[in-house]
């Protein structure tokens, strides 16, 4: 099995911040194309009736999108500071000698499922 050393998930996770970054950019600029073409509907020629739907829409469709651009940023910082503390705590545990713990399992006489007394025990050597 191949390991892959500090340097390589360094360069991973700068990777996955960039591409994290692109795509934010490109949500944003699609977006800000299709609100641009919405405006003159909107705002400039608007219908009578549909005047306040119409402008309840747009403004939903701006912070929708401005949501989903956060949750794509907060979504790479949690997964940027959880892949650290999960770093980290891997090379604690294979820096230290843990023994493994001894085996107590004393289960009860009678079985939880069908409530008849079961005759084995398993006790620790």
């Amino acid at each position: 099995m191949a390991t892959i050393d500090r340097q390589e998930l360094d360069r991973l996770e700068r990777r996955e911040l960039q591409l994290t970054i692109v795509a934010a950019v490109f949500v944003f600029v699609l977006a800000s194309g299709l609100a641009v073409f919405m405006y003159p509907m909107v705002f400039v020629h608007p219908d009578t009736a549909n005047k306040w739907t119409l402008r309840v829409a747009f403004f939903g469709f701006c912070v929708l999108t401005l949501l989903f651009i956060g949750y794509l940023l907060e979504r790479s910082a949690l997964s940027a500071s959880s892949s650290s503390k999960s770093s980290k705590s891997s090379s604690a545990i294979s820096s230290c000698a843990c023994k493994p713990a001894p085996i107590c399992y004393k289960p009860c006489r009678t079985s939880t499922i069908s409530g008849i007394a079961s005759p084995w025990t398993i006790a620790a050597p």
